[in-house]
């Protein structure tokens, strides 16, 4: 340093060396001075020493020539290693000239690269390494290093360390007799040496005793005698220290002498452990023998075990292990002994109800702990209740206690937590728990933010609040939305327990406000506070009405309705409605009318045309979406035309067949019902007589050009007309067809009867059919006998030609016989059913005339059916079976 004591500036080339010289790699011009000074600074004594200046001129020969690296530091060589103690600081210098200046580079053997506690100081030219291991042992390098060249230097570092115990002598007493091993071993660099001294005397080949063995760190004793009781003392050292151990061993020779009292009594409950004393002093070391009444006590699964003092360990104590018990201690000096009892007690048992409880914050509590304790016992028995682990406060009036009883009113979050009830006797302590857990509804949920904003859309997200012992199930979001007066709230979403963040959907032209409840098992919480207001922008409607009445009752004008929308779909201000509307296939420009009302009538339309029609919501904003094209229907009237070619042919003669050709669809106005026949009787072909009968109506739905009418009189003339229909009514009649049914068979004659009779005939007499559907042509009478057992006899028939005939005769009968008669009138078609009659030929019995029924004759009915003639003659056996079946 300088004469005013400043500190030469160090650098990369200039250094002080750690042997105190000033070291320079290369000297300049700057470096010249007269005032270079040493000083030396005694920090304990507070004092400094300074050196003469020394002066130092720099020579210039004007010209400077590189050179290749030197080191001018003597430390380390291959002939001077460097000794360090572990722990203390390791300093490496590494000082070197040059031009340009060198630098310095470190390097150990084995290794890539220094460890990390090893750093460089002084620019890289000191090497330090704090706190040295053993790992720190080895060479390293020092290079030094510029672009003419370079140099090395190896250091050789050996890691060296005072004695230090890695086993110490321990002090003991000791039986005669017996051996011992005095372990006393040292670990340092180097190997420390161990000395033996006894009673401060150096043991060596001298003065060793006889029963003394040295072996380094070892010394063993045998046959100890009173005599070799001393202090032990072993002595580690190196060239770095010295480290001293001392034990204190004494040899006893004593008579076993018992500490324990005689007669102790040991009370303990089932299955705790009970410790059995047998204190006792003895040299030589005593055996211990325990008896449990006569019987030696033996290690049992580990339940009996005698420690080194020579007490009884009982593990879990049973029944059996109540009674006497005796501790005999012996050694080749004498034996003594001790009695004990043991006493076993019931042990004390209990539970806290309910054990895990839990109670909503407000109410009350009952936590009652149920004991049951041995007799014996019961009047030392107390009982003491805790809160976690502490005494519950006494000035606590919502808490009282009673005995075993715990009741807590008013439940405050404070109460919440694990109660012991702790009962304790003599000779146990039982203690039972119970956890109560105080819930709640959970506090509100707090830090509402509205992220994320769009035009019909925002991000909510809160903070949940405390749950109060019950897990949060879900979150509540409510909103309230308003244009100009506030709103309500409503409930908006659920969201569940475990998330904190909801998309919620908007409307236009609203004002937003959102706020969050937490519902847990308990209820729901209060609400959080409201979030800051969000405006939606107005945008054009959304929708169009979606739900369209029309009512076409009028044939001149059609009424349409729709629902109108709700407020939260107007978008914006200025709703109207579009009604727009045309003629489908006539028109091709729309018709248009805006309207704030959702009615609107379209007057003057033609009857059932096709109206194309569409309702659009319009705001100030815009229109709504492509609204759906109705086609409706204006409202129906009646057909305004007839059918034509009208005709009829017969299927038989009471069944026709009518055809017609249909009306158009233009002329139907509607959708087409159906035809109606209108028919009526116009006369008979009997008798010529004219009827003025009634009007028949049949109906025939749907789109049809023929039909059948039924039950028509045969041989009678009729007439119809087609008329067709819609919903709204009949449509004009077609012109009147004229036609005829043919003739049929007639029906049964009105009655027959008999008019006389005698022995071997009957007079027969009757009245025409009252409808003779067609011109008679004849009647045909069949008969049989009919005897006592309702037998019947062959069937005769004659044919009476002469159609206007009312009676006949029928001879050559059998005297005192019944017979049955059946009468039929014909046509050419056929013939009709029967009128019946009975008699006997003796007597003049008479029958009243009835009509045939085979429920009243079944026996009669088998024989005789009534008589088909078709329109050719039948073969008469053909004839009798038709006749059967028809009777049938």
């Amino acid at each position: 340093m300088t004469p005013d004591l400043r500190h030469i500036t160090q650098s990369k080339r200039v250094s002080v060396g750690l042997d105190g010289k000033l070291y320079f790699s290369h000297v300049t011009r700057m470096d010249s001075s007269t005032n270079y000074s040493c000083l030396a600074a005694f920090s304990r004594i507070r004092h400094m020493t300074q050196k003469t200046p020394i002066r130092l001129k720099i020579l210039t020969n004007g010209q400077l020539k590189n050179r290749a690296p030197k080191i001018l530091t003597t430390q380390g060589g291959t002939n001077n290693p460097i000794v360090v103690l572990k722990g203390e600081v390791l300093l490496l210098e590494c000082i070197a000239e040059g031009l340009p200046t060198p630098t310095i580079h470190w390097r150990k053997d084995g290794e890539d690269s220094l460890k990390y506690h090893a750093v460089t100081e002084s620019f890289g030219k000191i090497l330090k390494i704090k706190e040295v291991t053993k790992a720190d042992q080895g060479t390293y390098h020092c290079e030094a290093k510029n672009q003419m060249g370079s140099t090395y230097r190896s250091f050789h570092v050996h890691v060296e360390e005072p004695p230090r115990w890695e086993k110490q002598l321990e002090s003991s007493i000791q039986s005669v007799g017996s051996e011992i091993i005095l372990n006393c071993s040292a670990l340092g660099t180097p190997e420390p040496e161990i000395l033996w001294r006894r009673n401060g005397i150096l043991l060596d080949d001298g003065t060793l005793p006889d029963n003394h063995q040295r072996m380094g760190g070892l010394l063993f004793i045998h046959s100890l005698q009173v005599s070799d009781s001393a202090v032990y003392q072993c002595e580690a050292s190196n060239k770095h220290g010295t480290i001293l151990s001392t034990a204190n061993i004494d040899v006893l020779d004593i008579v076993p002498l018992i500490l324990t009292p005689e007669g102790r009594t040991y009370a303990a409950v089932w299955g705790n452990n009970v410790l059995l004393l047998c204190e006792h002093f003895a040299f030589p070391l005593a055996d211990i023998t325990w008896y449990h009444g006569k019987r030696i006590v033996h290690p049992v699964n580990g339940r009996y075990t005698i420690d080194e003092h020579g007490s009884l360990h009982i593990q879990q104590a049973e029944a059996q292990d109540a009674g006497s018990y005796i501790c005999e201690v012996s050694n080749s000096r004498g034996n003594a002994s001790v009695m004990a009892n043991v006493v076993l007690r019931e042990p004390t048992r209990g539970y806290v109800s309910p054990e895990h409880p839990w109670v909503k914050r407000g109410h009350s509590t009952t936590l009652t702990c149920h004991i049951h304790c041995d007799p014996h016992l019961l009047p030392s028995r107390t009982i003491k209740w805790q809160k976690d682990k502490q005494e519950l406060r006494e000035d606590d009036k919502r808490i009282h206690v009673k005995s075993n009883i715990l009741t807590i009113y008013n439940v405050s979050w404070d109460d919440a937590g694990t109660y012991y009830c702790i009962v304790s006797t003599l000779l146990d302590t039982m203690t039972a728990e119970a956890h109560v857990t105080v819930r709640d509804v959970p506090m509100p949920p707090e830090d509402l933010r509205l992220l994320e904003k769009h035009e019909r859309s925002v991000l909510l997200s809160w903070t949940a609040g405390d749950s109060h012992n019950s897990p949060i199930t879900e979150f509540l979001i409510q909103s309230v939305k308003s244009m100009e007066e506030a709103g309500q709230w409503e409930d908006e979403t659920t969201v569940p327990g475990n998330v904190t963040t909801v998309q919620l959907y908007l409307s236009p032209y609203f004002n937003y406000q959102f706020r969050v409840l937490a519902v847990n098992g308990i209820g729901k919480s209060a609400p959080s506070v409201a979030s800051e207001i969000y405006s939606t922008p107005p945008a054009a409607p959304d929708k169009n009405p979606n739900v369209v009445y029309f009512n076409t009752d009028s044939p001149d004008e059609m009424s349409v309705k729709w629902e109108p929308l709700n407020s939260d779909e107007h978008n914006g201000p200025g709703l109207e409605y579009q009604v727009s509307w045309r003629l489908k296939g006539v028109e091709t420009e729309w018709h248009h009318r805006k309207l704030k009302h959702p009615q609107f009538i379209i007057k003057d339309t033609p009857a059932f045309v096709p109206y194309q029609l569409y309702i659009q919501a319009v705001n100030n904003i815009g229109s709504g979406p492509e609204p759906e094209v109705h086609t409706v229907y204006s409202g129906e009237d009646n057909p305004d035309a007839a059918p034509f070619n009208v005709s009829v042919s017969m299927v038989n003669q009471s069944i026709a067949n009518v055809t017609w050709m249909e009306i158009s669809q233009d002329r139907v106005r509607g959708h087409l019902a159906g035809y109606k026949i209108m028919y009526w009787r116009v006369k008979s072909l009997q008798d010529g007589k004219t009827h003025h009968g009634q009007r028949h109506v049949l109906s025939f739905p749907g789109r049809r050009d023929w039909a059948i009418v039924p039950k028509l009189h045969p041989f009678s003339e009729y007439q119809l007309c087609v008329a067709a229909y819609n919903t709204k009514g009949d449509g004009p009649e077609s012109s009147t067809v004229t036609f005829q049914t043919p003739e049929g068979v007639p029906e049964q004659p009105q009655f027959l009867q008999i008019a006389s009779s005698d022995r071997e005939s009957f007079m027969l007499t009757w009245e025409a059919p009252k409808r003779a559907n067609g011109i008679l042509t004849n009647y045909v009478l069949y008969y049989q006998m009919i005897n006592e057992s309702n037998g019947i006899g062959n069937l005769s028939n004659i044919t009476i030609a002469n159609p206007n005939a009312l009676s006949q005769k029928i001879p050559r009968l059998e005297v005192g016989t019944r017979y049955k008669f059946y009468l039929q009138a014909c046509t050419q078609v056929g013939c009709g059913k029967s009128a019946t009659e009975e008699g006997l030929t003796l007597a003049q019995a008479r029958f009243s005339s009835i009509p045939f029924s085979p429920s009243r004759t079944p026996a009669f009915a088998a024989k005789v059916p009534a008589i088909v003639k078709e329109k050719e003659e039948l073969h008469p056996e053909v004839e009798v079976q038709s006749v059967k079946e028809q009777f049938f």
